[in-house]
């Protein structure tokens, strides 16, 4: 079997059917069958190349600086702070007639609204939906990605072209 992009040789999926084959066989709790033999003994992992492929260049990771190291999950989060915040900062301008601050706090209510909108319709999608839990899973590894992480996934494509 084929992982593709995130487990390019298939191991998942098989750890998992070992997984749940212990299960089956030890019971459903999941620290009645942690410390159990595993069913699967061997497990023979084949990774086959072209010879006319060429050769794997690793990409240069560029140093994780404050924003490569933030998640999609901590930005939701950032974004809420920012929300209860600029919230305040309305309130404030309001009552001590402060024009500049008023502004300014409107516009990221704004655009924190926007964005807070936008992900509870995706997740309001995505409870809707009638996805199978693995690939809930990995939705979940994608929101706990880095965004350097994502760069280079995005980036590495367009960095050996011509």
């Amino acid at each position: 079997m084929d992982g593709g992009v995130v487990d390019n040789q298939g191991i998942e999926p098989v750890l998992l059917a070992n997984d749940r084959m212990k299960r089956n066989k030890y019971g459903p709790s999941k620290d009645n069958h942690k410390d159990k033999p595993n069913i699967l003994d061997l497990i023979i992992v084949n990774d086959v190349a072209s010879p006319y492929m060429e050769d794997y260049k690793a990409s240069k990771q560029k140093r994780f600086n404050w924003w490569r190291r933030l998640s999609l999950s901590s930005i939701l989060l950032i974004n809420s702070l920012v929300l209860i915040a600029s919230i305040c900062g309305m309130f404030y301008s309001i009552f001590n007639q402060h024009i500049f601050l008023g502004i300014v706090s409107s516009l990221l209510f704004t655009l924190t609204t926007i964005i807070t909108l936008v992900g509870i319709y995706a997740a309001i999608k995505v409870a809707k939906s009638d996805l199978p839990l693995s690939f809930l899973v990995a939705i979940d590894k994608l929101l706990r990605l880095k965004l350097g992480v994502f760069e280079n996934l995005i980036c590495k494509p367009f960095s050996n072209r011509y």
